[in-house]
């Protein structure tokens, strides 16, 4: 009878084993089941979000694309407007020329040049301007006394700055100039159209950025002298109040004793 129960307590914790096996590899298997699912659910996520992602980036890549295309097209056109603007600028010279008001201030000469006295000579001097040499295209255009058509044009391109010239050594003929059309008859004299800007918008802009911090340093002295004046203007007016003060006061002391 003893042997019997000790028989059926073996057999019964046997079963509650195999048992428990069953149940923890169930819950492994639902585990790893949990967690595929979570990884698919996971991976369905990310690539809802890569989508959503990438609709966004090529959207903005979209709008990056118009802007820059808007950007290059204002560029564009604000570089045309100014070259245009400075190409039309234009002066007749009798001698010296001024262009651009005081961006640059430049003087035209003309001479013969050889031996002989035959050949025009043709230069183009900065007197002042930027301190750096900058690149500019000019033109020079001998001006027919009676038809523009005929004029004759050279360009050139080169550096310039403060003292730096630059033209042609061999411009014209001196004896051409007569029997072309190029001397004015009533005037005895010829006649010159300059063209002059820099070479690219990025070399205007450094005249322009030059050009207005020279205006900055002149306000700024402008407003240090006006600043002194105002000081030298109250010293004076507080003189002149002293000095009236002590006018008045001698002039009323003469009055009492002349009583």
């Amino acid at each position: 009878m003893s042997t019997l129960l000790h028989v059926d307590h073996d057999y019964c914790s046997s079963e509650d084993a195999y048992a428990k096996t069953i149940n923890e590899l169930r819950e492994h298997i639902n585990n790893a089941r949990r967690a595929v699912e979570k990884g698919q659910a996971e991976k369905k996520k990310n690539k809802k979000s890569l989508n959503t992602t990438l609709r966004y980036q090529n959207q903005r890549r979209d709008e990056f694309n118009e802007i820059h295309t808007l950007i290059h097209m204002k560029i564009d056109n604000e570089a045309d407007k100014y070259l245009d603007r400075i190409t039309d600028e234009r002066t007749r010279l009798k001698g010296q020329i001024k262009q651009h008001d005081d961006l640059i201030n430049m003087l035209e000469q003309n001479y013969c040049n050889d031996k002989h006295r035959n050949v025009l000579s043709v230069f183009l001097k900065l007197n002042s301007g930027m301190p750096e040499p900058i690149d500019y295209t000019y033109t020079i255009e001998l001006v027919h006394s009676r038809e523009n058509a005929f004029n004759y044009i050279v360009q050139g391109t080169g550096q310039f700055q403060p003292g730096w010239k630059n033209g042609w050594k061999s411009f014209y003929y001196v004896e051409d100039l007569v029997s072309n059309g190029f001397l004015c008859p009533n005037e005895d004299k010829i006649k010159f159209n300059i063209k002059l800007r820099p070479t690219t918008i990025f070399e205007y802009r450094k005249v322009l950025e030059w050009y207005l911090n020279q205006m900055e340093d002149k306000r700024k002295h402008n407003e240090h002298v006006i600043a002194r004046l105002e000081q030298d203007k109250k010293y004076l007016e507080r003189t002149t109040s002293e000095q009236r003060s002590k006018i008045e006061k001698i002039e009323k002391r003469e009055n009492e004793l002349q009583k």
